[in-house]
């Protein structure tokens, strides 16, 4: 890890003491709506708590090296790396310098990094599938790390029935929190809508069957899955309605119509 990161990251940590002694307020803005946030000290310890745990695992397993820039390096790349941004390509540098793979989230910045230094890179999601393929994530644990990615704003997420359902049942908050989470990745922009719609409605179909889940439980995750899939405004809402009415078994189907029904935005498929 380039040293300049760490840096970075410890500069967090001092602005977070400068704060843990006193009340602070933030104003945030979702959804239309600005939300104020009043942040405690008792609250503002615990963050900073949890940046130094994050800091001392990041020591502990990854090697902290100070960077010095090759002096000779294509142009295209000193043009990136004395941008406003640039800091964030070094990282690419140290790969190329030691013959590594190179761990990013940006596909532009892999692009530029196999393109300009021939360093492979590639991302986390991967990465997790790997390791829940070789065995070093349970399933359990690769579910978990599934929902943390959904909450920060990841949406190419694979997905299965497994996972989903690993989630449900340990899900014990009495709004199915974790689920919602996940099934954000459900609908967006960027989804493969067939894969997507055929995991959700397997997931339905499965929790209606035989009777196993009552009640709330079974009626608080459907209506989590189809707004997750239908009530996202990036959608083809008619088209996905369509889709699964056609892969819904009966039980469910019946409720997806009265459901359907309670959104006026929407048209039943047996209705048009």
């Amino acid at each position: 890890m380039p040293a300049s990161e760490m840096a970075i990251l410890q500069g967090m940590v001092q602005s977070s003491e400068d704060l843990s002694s006193r009340e602070t307020m933030y104003l945030n803005y979702h959804e239309g709506n600005y939300y104020r946030q009043i942040i405690t000290p008792e609250e503002q310890t615990e963050r900073l708590n949890i940046m130094k745990g994050l800091i001392a695992d990041i020591e502990k397993e990854c090697r902290i090296e100070a960077v010095v820039i090759p002096d000779e390096l294509p142009d295209a790349v000193e043009q990136i790396i004395n941008s406003p941004t640039g800091e964030a390509f070094i990282c690419a540098v140290l790969a190329r310098k030691h013959n590594l793979l190179l761990l990013c989230e940006d596909m532009v910045m892999r692009h530029f990094a196999r393109s300009l230094l021939d360093v492979k890179g590639l991302w986390i999601q991967a990465v997790l599938v790997s390791a829940m393929e070789n065995e070093t994530l349970a399933r359990n644990e690769y579910s978990d790390l599934l929902v943390e990615l959904a909450h920060r704003g990841h949406f190419h997420i694979p997905m299965s029935l497994k996972d989903m359902f690993s989630v449900f049942e340990r899900d014990e908050s009495p709004d199915l929190t974790q689920l919602k989470i996940l099934c954000r990745a459900f609908g967006s922009m960027t989804a493969d809508r067939d894969s997507h719609i055929e995991v959700a409605v397997d997931f339905i179909n499965r929790i209606w069957k035989d009777g196993g889940y009552q009640g709330e439980h079974l009626t608080k995750p459907t209506d989590i899955v189809l707004s997750a899939l239908l009530l996202n405004e990036n959608n083809n809402r008619e088209h996905w309605d369509a889709l699964i009415y056609d892969k819904l078994n009966s039980a469910p189907l019946d409720y997806f119509a009265k459901w359907c029904k309670e959104h006026p935005n929407l048209l039943f498929p047996s209705d048009g």
